[in-house]
């Protein structure tokens, strides 16, 4: 009976760091999976919030998932906004080919 104990306990102890592992590992979100193209609208929010990739430079203005309203001034094409946004305003937004990443 001796000789099961340490294998029953090896077993028990691999499954919880493997469970406490992938639980931990489902918690991090810090690459985008998804995204899509934003067109800029001054009342409608995009379809998902997250981080703005600017492709072609300019100003960017946004309504974060807070609520906040920010004018991002002189954003160089190939940026990419560390706020989760959740919509871009067309008013005062020069800058173009923006994606929103999940």
């Amino acid at each position: 009976m001796t000789a099961l104990a340490p294998k029953f306990l090896k077993l028990n102890f691999e499954q919880i760091i493997m469970a406490t592992i992938n639980k931990e590992r489902d918690k991090i979100k810090a690459y985008p999976v998804g995204g899509t193209a934003v067109t800029p609208h001054n009342t409608n929010d995009l379809a998902r919030d997250g981080l703005l990739w600017v492709g072609a430079g300019g100003d960017v203005n946004v309504i974060t998932v807070d609520g906040s309203s920010i004018v991002f001034v002189g954003i160089v094409g190939g940026t990419l906004l560390p706020v989760r946004i959740r919509r871009v305003l067309v008013t005062s937004t020069t800058a173009s080919n923006m994606t929103v990443l999940w």
